[in-house]
């Protein structure tokens, strides 16, 4: 079964600014990530529970993963070269490790 994909406001936003075949190529790896949540390349972002990232060229997808409700929403969409992800697209997003 697969999960539904929520995007933020700020995430489209970000989106729709994009050129064109970039933001076609986002758009087609967020869809795809209601039948896999988790592909190859994913990386789950440290002191997070359920935080992932996604590349895209040169572009970044932060989305959290509830599969008790199988909900994956993206959070951020940005560029890599910006240094850190904004903290508050991360507040109630899992808890720290440690």
């Amino acid at each position: 079964m697969a999960h539904q994909v929520e995007v933020r406001a700020s995430a489209v936003n970000e989106i729709l600014s994009l050129p064109q075949k970039l933001a076609e190529r986002v758009r087609t790896a967020i869809d795809a990530l209601a039948e896999q949540p988790r592909p190859f390349g994913s990386i789950k972002l440290e002191g997070f529970i359920n935080l992932y990232r996604i590349r895209i060229s040169d572009i970044r997808i932060v989305y959290s993963i509830d599969d008790t409700i199988r909900i994956v929403e993206i959070i951020e969409v940005s560029a890599i070269d910006a240094k850190f992800i904004r903290s508050d697209n991360l507040k109630n997003f899992g808890l720290p490790f440690f």
